[in-house]
């Protein structure tokens, strides 16, 4: 007999100090198996542990969300009496009062940052838990500080538990969506934002006495590639957020919440498109200036950033050709030539980024097995440039562009062609970082001609803010592979590994809170002095 089935029997029998003692050599066993799981949370409910109880069930279905017998325990835990609801409200306020980000959720949960006194708010929290276990905005205050701390399996079950305990909590849907989103859980994801999208689509930031700017944010459901990250690098205690997530086919809500500046967040994709064309629709109807004019977001798609940076002295973009399944077969079956695309080249889904189904394909053979391979109806297709540098690595550099000014924001060095950061072995060599350092210290001595390439790059692409990736090939031309709104920028990496980072990259934030600043001494955009505010 296992140890489940023992630690089943013996639960049978009311032989409870066994029954425990079975299920944890079967969690030690098998740790993710949502029957162990279920059987320990009604063990730890037996005992009093409510709170670890609701911390199992819910982890029971993270990983199996059909699993029936741990949502009828998990339901029955919330609806048990609570002990004290008076103190327990107490010391959720306690803990809100001395972090009052916690309670906003509307921010996504994988930008999130520790903060002093983080562990005495977490006890406050789970101390209210105890005393009274079914308060859904508790729940999610605990999701909030468990992401700050990285535990996102964590933060998803205390959001998981705060949904279920109120289904209409619509900013725990949106954290829930983009939590799912940071794990590649794309069904989860949508769940959880159509959920929310389906009760509202504003979402009003906290107003603090620090505020000085408020600004609206027009924005898609959905957090990573979407839209432009705000959350990693605005300060929420002076730059209120409030976010209208555009729908097609629902009405703008009324009313707005009062604002200084427009920001159109939303990136470049063809998913994408009616919530841009509603975008400019509605920014016709206002009276304040613009961040980001819709108009100009076309600009930076794969299929029209060529055209639209051609003949800028010596900057290459790959031409890029958006193909159907069919006719990528066709050059697959017939290895036709597509607009002077020739193997080997790249090819990858639409509206996609942070390398996701992008291959570099040599021949019609290995095109013939990345199409058999992948369900998406739609491809881009564009040759492959072979960028590496003299002592045989690939860099990619990322620079973000702030009012037409250009500022380094980091290198990525690696001995792979698909390079991004994450992937790349910065954190392994000094030597790539002290590289790295030395291009955000001074990112002529990489391309002497820094300002010249960015500010013709600014102008055509239109934008107010946006990043692009480049290197800088062996002959001194400068090759783009993308542009857009929607590319991480942070300052969270490890502070003793990266302590430049955080004397060069905040230059970023100070320039984007500067703009912010400008835009909004502005009355109205017909007397704007930038491109977004004219």
């Amino acid at each position: 007999m296992t140890f489940l089935a023992s630690a089943l029997q013996a639960e049978r029998e009311q032989r409870w100090i066994e029954a425990l003692d079975l299920c944890l050599g079967a969690v030690a066993e098998t740790p993710e198996d949502p029957d162990v799981l279920n059987l320990l949370g009604r063990l730890c409910a037996r005992a009093g542990d409510v709170s670890q109880a609701l911390a199992t069930q819910g982890f029971a279905l993270y990983l199996n969300p059909n699993h029936e017998p741990a949502s009828r325990d998990l339901d029955a835990l919330l609806s048990t009496d609570p002990r004290d609801p008076a103190t327990a409200q107490e010391k959720f306020t306690q803990a809100t009062l001395l972090a009052p980000e916690i309670a906003n959720h509307q921010r996504s949960p994988v930008s999130l940052v520790p903060f002093a006194g983080m562990d005495r708010v977490e006890r406050l929290l789970r101390d209210s838990i105890a005393l009274s276990c079914s308060e859904a905005r508790v729940h999610a205050a605990l999701g909030n500080v468990l992401s700050r701390r990285q535990q996102r399996v964590a933060a998803i079950v205390e959001y998981a538990i705060a949904v279920r305990s109120d289904p209409t909590f619509t900013e725990a849907h949106v954290a829930l969506g983009s939590l799912f989103e940071a794990q590649h859980n794309e069904a989860r994801a949508a769940l959880h934002w159509n959920q929310a999208m389906q009760r509202r689509q504003l979402y009003p930031a906290a107003i603090y006495p620090s505020t000085t700017i408020r600004v609206l944010v027009l924005a898609v459901p959905g957090a990573a590639d979407k839209n432009t990250p705000l959350d990693f690098f605005v300060n929420p205690y002076t730059t209120a957020l409030h976010t209208l997530y555009l729908v097609p086919g629902s009405p703008i809500p009324k009313p707005l919440p009062e604002y200084d500046v427009i920001f159109t967040a939303i990136e470049e994709a063809e998913a994408s498109s009616e919530a841009i064309a509603l975008a400019a629709d509605f920014i016709k109807r206002q009276d304040r200036p613009v961040v980001n004019d819709p108009a100009h977001i076309e600009n930076t798609r794969r299929s029209v950033l060529p055209q639209a940076l051609a003949g800028i002295r010596g900057c290459i973009v790959p031409q890029t050709v958006r193909l159907s399944r069919d006719a990528l077969t066709d050059v697959a079956d017939n290895a036709v030539d597509v607009a002077g695309i020739v193997f080997p080249l790249l090819v990858r889904p639409i509206d996609t980024h942070s390398g996701i189904g992008l291959a570099l394909v040599s021949d019609a053979a290995e095109l013939h097995a990345y199409i058999s391979k992948r369900n998406e109806s739609s491809f881009n297709l564009s040759p492959f440039v072979d960028y590496r540098s003299a002592d045989g690595y690939f860099r990619k550099y990322r620079v973000v562009v702030v009012d037409s000014v250009p500022y380094p924001y980091h290198l990525a060095i690696s001995e792979r062609w698909m390079v991004h950061y994450n992937n790349s072995d910065m954190k392994l060599h000094p030597w790539m970082r002290d590289e790295e350092a030395g291009f955000l210290a001074n990112p002529r001595s990489v391309l002497d001609r820094w300002d010249d390439v960015f500010a013709a790059i600014a102008a055509p692409v239109g934008l107010d803010y946006f990043a692009v990736d480049f290197t800088v090939l062996q002959d001194g031309s400068v090759l783009v592979f993308e542009c857009g709104g929607g590319m991480f920028v942070h300052c969270q990496d490890d502070m003793e590994l990266f302590p430049y980072k955080y004397r060069y990259v905040p230059r970023i934030f100070d320039a984007f809170d500067a703009m912010l600043a400008r835009y909004a001494r502005t009355p109205s955009r017909s007397s704007g002095s930038g491109r977004g505010g004219s």
